[in-house]
């Protein structure tokens, strides 16, 4: 049995033992690299905070969490820990002991009873608009947020989403598990990027990417691997893992279509351990050669018909970039000429005018 130092498992306890512990406790114990409980003797091991006290700093679950957590780590002297037979306990969840927040909610029905308030808000929604009013207030104002530094300004809510203001970029909003955060961060103190990404940022990574595109890569290139996006879960996972809008874009097209694309949708995931900028991109669905379509295409009734100015690979390409960056689809042109010549596809010239559907 090989114990994993940076994950802890969210219990509930059943039966006498757990009969003293307050209502709303958050109760960790110790996890093995496959993810179940530490057993020793047939019993398990837990630490807990319930704020008994009132206290003002651990009224959200995700605090008491934390506090928890930090028990669990030091392993100091303390009256909030027990011995609990195996057979009294059920894993609700998974906690990331260095980046102090919810990577997996296994049971969601249980830990909202166990927690107190909605299971939902421990853990970052895979899509969300970054550039929404409601997601910043969100991110701001919902329970257990914390501040990381104050130059640049960087708050971490709750369910581990990451607000960063500065006046180069502005205001940002990350998911905790996306590809690249740690060149974001990287003008950070180490102290403040460690508790934003832990020691297995790319670990995670790899091990999200594999779970949610387990077939073969439609192409694999020197910066990575193509991966087709069939399904909305793929699309939420592409979104969490990269710096991109693909998720939400892929979200637009599909009300728009009523869940009948006219595209196939590809994203280039880049190379471990330093996965790079992420070029999502839809294809024509049919073997018509119309290339790919922008996201300000979306507007038009067809967005077959809409292209650009920018030139024949590319015009009609919907590329967000790493970070956003103007420009940054530059590198990986020579991929998205391979990909598209491997799909049989090919790219009209630009028109002589303006584009149409934008």
């Amino acid at each position: 049995m090989s114990i994993d130092p940076t994950r802890a498992l969210i219990l509930a306890i059943d039966g006498p033992a757990g009969a003293h512990i307050a209502f709303g406790s958050a109760i960790l114990c110790r996890s093995t690299e496959e993810g179940t409980p530490v057993v020793t003797e047939g019993r398990i091991t837990a630490w807990y905070e319930g704020n008994t006290i009132g206290a003002v700093n651990l009224v959200d679950f995700i605090d008491r969490l934390r506090c928890a957590g930090g028990r669990l780590q030091q392993d100091y002297p303390t009256t909030a820990i027990l011995s609990v037979p195996e057979a009294d306990v059920r894993v609700l969840g998974e906690f990331d002991l260095e980046r102090g927040i919810v990577i997996r909610v296994r049971d969601p029905e249980a830990l909202d009873a166990q927690a107190g308030e909605p299971a939902h808000r421990l853990r970052a929604p895979m899509i969300f608009d970054p550039e929404d009013p409601a997601t910043l207030r969100e991110v701001a104002k919902g329970p257990g947020g914390r501040m990381i530094a104050t130059q640049p300004y960087v708050w971490q809510a709750g369910d581990g989403r990451i607000l960063i203001q500065d006046n180069r970029r502005g205001r940002q909003i990350f998911h905790p598990d996306s590809a690249g955060l740690h060149h974001v961060l990287s003008h950070l103190p180490d102290e403040a990027s460690s508790r934003l990404l832990g020691s297995r940022q790319a670990d995670r990574y790899l091990a999200r990417l594999r779970t949610a595109f387990p077939e073969a890569p439609a192409l694999r290139t020197e910066h990575g691997e193509w991966l087709e996006i069939t399904c909305d879960e793929q699309a939420a996972a592409a979104n969490a893992l990269t710096l991109s809008r693909v998720g939400h874009v892929w979200k637009q097209q599909g009300d728009a279509f009523e869940g009948a694309r006219p595209h196939r949708w590809f994203v280039l995931f880049g190379d471990h351990p330093d996965p790079k900028a992420l070029v999502p991109l839809r294809t024509a669905a049919g073997t018509r050669p119309c290339g790919l379509v922008t996201v300000a295409a979306m507007a038009a009734e067809d967005p077959r018909d809409a292209v650009s100015l920018a030139g024949p690979i590319q015009k009609d390409i919907e590329i967000v970039g790493y970070q956003g960056e103007p420009g940054a689809e530059v590198p990986y042109l020579g991929d998205i000429e391979a990909l598209t010549s491997a799909l049989g596809l090919c790219c009209p010239s630009a028109p002589d005018g303006p584009a149409a559907g934008l």
